[in-house]
């Protein structure tokens, strides 16, 4: 499922489940707090030093700019280790139907049942 998948899926588990808003809130936070940052990322793949990416938090600041965005800019990586990064990340996240069961608000037996009905909402 793609980053914003997950997203589309929370509105349709909303919409036509009726899960509690503030339900899919939650399990979309813990998916944050689970998606491994872009920084780390790059120094498990030796894209940059613990120094490199320090810099880079610093040179983020409180700006609204993004991590990969400042590391391009200050040529510590490259667009295309950027693309490989937000690969990864996405690979690594954990899924939200994932979340949710260990949230118990799934069943993990409806999950099947649930991805099928989330691809047919989708195509309409």
């Amino acid at each position: 499922m793609k980053y914003s998948e997950h997203y589309l899926f929370g509105s349709f588990l909303i919409d036509v489940h009726n899960i509690d808003t503030n339900v899919i809130l939650e399990a979309l936070e813990i998916q944050q707090k689970q998606t491994i940052p872009i920084g780390r990322l790059a120094m498990d793949l030796r894209y940059m030093s613990v120094r490199q990416v320090m810099d880079t938090l610093f040179a983020q600041g409180d700006s609204t700019r993004l991590f990969g965005e400042i590391a391009i800019e200050l040529g510590f990586i490259t667009k295309e280790n950027l693309i490989t990064l937000l690969k990864s990340q996405k690979n690594e996240m954990p899924e939200l139907i994932k979340i949710l069961v260990d949230m118990k608000v799934i069943d993990h037996t409806q999950c099947d049942k649930l991805l099928t009905e989330f691809a047919q909402w989708e195509e309409s």
